[in-house]
């Protein structure tokens, strides 16, 4: 991945509101792989402590997302189709 792309992203996750609302810490950036880390918050949690669907939903969305985009040498844009869980 260019040093470029890598900026491309980085500056693309400091932007989101979303992100920033769960103190989201962008921790590995990589061709195919991005790494996120959010603290747990009690608005995140289901009454058992765990994380809330939601929040898990969100977070596979956005890092799957950055994912994609370094993927491809260009800039593009990636919109999420289906998330799907299979029991």
């Amino acid at each position: 991945m260019t040093s470029e792309k890598k900026q491309l992203i980085l500056d693309s996750f400091n932007r989101s509101e979303t992100l920033k609302f769960y103190k989201a810490e962008l921790l590995v950036v990589d061709t195919d792989y991005i790494s996120i880390k959010i603290p747990k918050m009690e608005m995140m949690t289901r009454k058992a402590g765990m994380f809330n669907g939601a929040m898990i939903a969100s977070l596979v969305d956005v890092s799957s997302g950055y994912a994609a985009v370094s993927h491809y040498e260009e800039d593009c844009y990636m919109v999420t189709v289906e998330l799907k869980s299979i029991i």
